[in-house]
């Protein structure tokens, strides 16, 4: 489920746009900050891991996606 939140953006995102009336510059960067946030949360989570555990590291990750993913389902522009 933890991909799937992640690889959904991609497709959904002529509905995306179409629910938000963005054009396709602001599609384009809702992208790019995903896949940034995404990329740069990787180096701190690797060393937490080696340093609290990677049990801990994994529950809080996708405690956190869960949470997330519900609070951009329940949004109602683009900034939230």
């Amino acid at each position: 489920m933890h991909y799937l939140l992640g690889a959904l953006l991609t497709p959904l995102l002529p509905f995306i746009r179409d629910e938000f009336v963005l054009d396709y510059t602001q599609a384009g960067l809702l992208l790019s900050v995903y896949s940034w946030a995404y990329g740069i949360s990787q180096l701190p989570a690797g060393y937490l891991a080696n340093r609290v555990g990677l049990r801990l590291i994994m529950t809080i990750g996708i405690s956190g996606v869960a949470v997330v993913g519900l609070l951009v389902g329940l949004s109602t522009s683009l900034i939230l």
